[in-house]
């Protein structure tokens, strides 16, 4: 009799603590990048879960960015990419914003963030927050790394960069990315194997 009870108590242990594993495992899914993201898009991790925007998917109200800028007035260059979530990503992260300035037009190469107090550069995280009375949207940044050196750090590999005759001040680019956040606690927010791709580019 004490035989039964003790493999009746291991039992129902057992089945506790393998539900309580699949509870966990459902809370987390593993999520895959799909293999035909459509160009132009951006991809990344964010605390290891994939955050994916793919312009033709976006909303049409909000700007998409994957290019290198120069500035039409005065010689300042940069690494601009932003765009919003197409895969139900969290709220608060919903949107990803990076502005990097650098000496000249990007080209194919690794850039290390910060570079100097010469270049600063910002990146973000956030959601667009309705501004009451307005049709206005401002980005409530709930993440971010804004500041001149040495802040950061931030990592972009530029791959393919190519600036077509009827746009001189912007450069189409694919590349990879890698870099911290911070949320207003000071937890930081990993970012992990970004990868994006803006078009007229080669396969």
């Amino acid at each position: 009799m004490k035989r039964i009870t003790l493999l009746a108590c291991i039992t129902i242990f057992m089945s506790l603590v393998l539900g309580s594993c699949s509870k966990d495992s459902d809370a987390t899914p593993d999520q895959k990048i799909p293999d035909d993201l459509s160009v132009p898009y951006i991809a990344m991790k964010v605390d290891g879960k994939w955050w994916i925007s793919e312009k033709s998917k976006m909303d049409k109200t909000i700007t998409f960015y994957v290019s290198g800028m120069k500035s039409s007035n005065t010689n300042d260059y940069s690494i601009k990419l932003h765009a919003s979530s197409t895969n139900n990503f969290d709220k608060d992260f919903e949107v990803f914003s990076g502005n990097w300035s650098i000496p000249a037009m990007v080209k194919v190469g690794t850039y290390n963030f910060p570079i100097s107090n010469n270049y600063s550069y910002v990146t973000q995280m956030g959601y667009y927050k309705p501004i009451e009375g307005s049709n206005t949207k401002i980005l409530e940044k709930t993440a971010e790394s804004e500041n001149k050196f040495p802040g950061g750090p931030f990592k972009i590999n530029i791959t393919q960069a190519k600036i077509l005759p009827n746009t001189p001040n912007q450069a189409f680019i694919q590349g990879t990315f890698e870099g911290q956040l911070k949320k207003k606690d000071g937890t930081v927010v990993k970012i992990t194997e970004g990868h994006f791709k803006s078009m007229y580019l080669d396969n």
